[in-house]
């Protein structure tokens, strides 16, 4: 039972990636009047959420463009991390190891940003890097949450599992 809930568990993860980078590599590939309009049909809907009257709706309307890199990368770096922790190297694997991958997952995350302001190049509405340092944030912050709450949580099970091994002894 519990086999079969980490592979529906890491599937799951695997899709929730494959989406959200799908997501925003076509999200990028839109044209500047669709992305105007798609933007404008989201603004439209978070206006309901938060009235353009309010400090908040205000900032809301401003920013967008800016809203949505920031959200999809921070799911984006949520899945990723999420994935990292729980599959990777290995559920018996040394914290060390475990530690090189999440790393690593820290240090690719420029990557994707860069990737998908190049693709906004071919669809003639240039990169920008404001845009590639809020998906880098966007990223980062929600993997340094999860890997901070997973190492700590870690290091309290290691620390228990050596208070008990010295009691049995």
């Amino acid at each position: 039972m519990k086999t079969k809930l980490l592979f529906a568990l890491r599937i799951t993860l695997i899709v929730c990636i494959i989406c959200t980078l799908s997501f925003t590599f076509y999200q990028s590939s839109l044209s500047k009047e669709s992305s105007t309009e798609q933007s404008d049909k989201v603004g439209g809907f978070l206006g309901e959420i938060f009235p353009p009257d309010t400090p908040t709706g205000e900032f809301v309307q401003e920013n967008v463009r800016e809203i949505a890199h920031y959200t999809e990368f921070f799911f984006l770096g949520l899945f990723v991390s999420l994935y990292v922790c729980l599959f990777l190297p290995g559920v018996r694997a040394e914290m060390p190891s475990r530690i090189k991958f999440a790393l690593l997952s820290l240090v690719i995350s420029p990557i994707i940003p860069l990737v998908d302001e190049t693709i906004q190049i071919f669809s003639d509405r240039g990169p920008e890097i404001a845009d590639i340092w809020l998906d880098i944030f966007g990223y980062l912050s929600s993997s340094v949450i999860v890997y901070l709450i997973f190492f700590t949580g870690s290091c309290l099970v290691c620390r228990h599992k050596a208070a008990n091994n010295k009691t049995a002894d």
